[in-house]
């Protein structure tokens, strides 16, 4: 019996010392004897030390991930200007310059367009005399005022509104030339508008105005020099589509 006692006392003291020699050499006490338990795992001491230095193990590092660069689409680059280098072949290049209309021709214009509008002022005093039961002698009865107003409206109407749309009166249809502005643009309204009422300073100095057309390098009237604008040579009615084409 004393000799059961004594030996379950000596395997204590083995057991105890057994467990102060582990705690002793690996820095840990019974429960790193548990080592096969998922919540106690032994680590080597050479990764305890790794993490302890900040770097983690080599088979959890990560790649560092590339970041992605802007590129800039090589159409949206700037490219630098070329001069050229023989002036006299961009000059060459550009569209000839449309010819002035001759002055023959624009005298003809000129007539078509009196004679039409002469016609068409008598028209409307034939009119304005039967609306009134008056015949040929009554004429000085009708009101002068609002009868030569109207008159100058619609002459003026004829010219201004058929040279902003396409640049011909049915005179210069005939005739095949063509009003445009100095670049050989289609006139625009207010320029039309202007070169019609220039008539009138045409007209004044005994119309010299006119006959500067004869004199002038480029056959500009004086009208043509206040509005702006230049008669050319054209085919008969042509498009407003056309006119913006062109190029002086």
């Amino acid at each position: 019996m004393s000799k059961e006692v004594g030996g379950r006392q000596t395997g204590r003291d083995a057991a105890g010392n057994g467990g102060r020699g582990a705690v002793a050499a690996g820095g840990r006490g019974p429960l790193a004897a548990a080592s096969g338990l998922p919540l106690f795992p032994v680590e080597a001491p050479g990764a305890v030390q790794r993490r302890r230095d900040g770097g983690a193990p080599l088979g959890v590092r990560r790649a560092t991930p590339a970041v992605p660069r802007l590129r800039v689409p090589s159409s949206g680059r700037q490219r630098p200007r070329q001069l050229p280098l023989d002036p006299g072949a961009q000059a060459s290049s550009s569209p000839p310059r449309t010819p002035a209309a001759t002055v023959p021709a624009r005298l003809g214009a000129a007539f078509y367009d009196v004679a039409l509008l002469l016609s068409l002022d008598v028209v409307v005093v034939v009119l304005t005399l039967r609306l009134a039961g008056l015949g040929w002698g009554g004429v000085d009865q009708l009101p002068a005022v609002p009868l030569l107003a109207f008159l100058l409206l619609l002459d003026t109407g004829y010219l201004t509104v058929l040279t902003a749309v396409g640049g011909q009166t049915f005179g210069k249809m005939a005739l095949g030339i063509a009003v445009t502005t100095e670049d050989g643009a289609a006139v625009p309204f207010p320029a039309a508008l202007a070169r019609t009422l220039g008539y009138l300073v045409s007209l004044l100095p005994l119309g010299l105005g006119f006959v500067w057309a004869a004199v002038d390098g480029g056959r500009r009237a004086l009208h043509d020099r206040l509005a702006g604008t230049r008669v050319v040579a054209a085919r008969p009615g042509p498009s407003r589509r056309a006119l913006r084409g062109a190029r002086g």
